[in-house]
């Protein structure tokens, strides 16, 4: 995805309605590249619940994304989604974001399974922080998010060729 500081604006402005779900994931996989983590979307009708994983050094983070209106709160399915997947990948940590906030439910299920939880008030105050407040400028931002090259392109087809072979390996060896 090319992120922009319009985008980003117009994101905030209307909760990214101007996204469909997998252009969300995209930005939020974006949005961690950005904190310093190796991250992508999964893409996948097949997903195991998880929709971007985010990894770095010692961290591993399996991510459910919803992109809803701010009038359609977030259950308990996708504190399940992210909780069934986080073994599936080897991840650390798990963390559901959504566009809206969380019902009763997903709070307590989410603080047994010690998933993180990202209603709108702190996806938007990481996505400002992280996007419009570290910069003087439109081109000082635009310098600073990493462009999407061919070469990053191919880096994220040979980490998801990586990771499925890992998985294939781990899978085998289990049988």
């Amino acid at each position: 995805m090319n992120v922009s500081i319009d985008r980003v604006e117009k994101g905030i402005n209307n909760r990214f309605q101007n996204l469909d779900g997998y252009e969300f994931e995209d930005f939020i996989a974006d949005l961690f590249d950005n904190k310093g983590y190796y991250a992508f979307s999964t893409k996948s009708s097949s997903d195991f619940g998880v929709d971007v994983l985010a990894s770095k050094p010692g961290e591993r983070i399996a991510i459910q994304c919803k992109r809803y209106k701010y009038n359609n709160s977030t259950g308990i399915k996708a504190i399940q989604e992210v909780v069934s997947g986080k073994p599936y990948y080897k991840a650390d940590k798990t963390i559901v974001i959504t566009t809206s906030y969380f019902t009763k439910s997903a709070k307590e299920l989410a603080e047994i399974h010690s998933v993180e939880l990202w209603d709108w008030n702190i996806l938007k105050k990481e996505v400002i922080e992280e996007y419009l407040t570290k910069f003087k400028s439109k081109k000082e931002m635009e310098q600073y998010i990493k462009p999407k090259t061919l070469g990053n392109y191919i880096d994220d087809i040979l980490f998801k060729v990586a990771v499925f072979v890992i998985i294939i390996v781990l899978f085998a060896a289990a049988i």
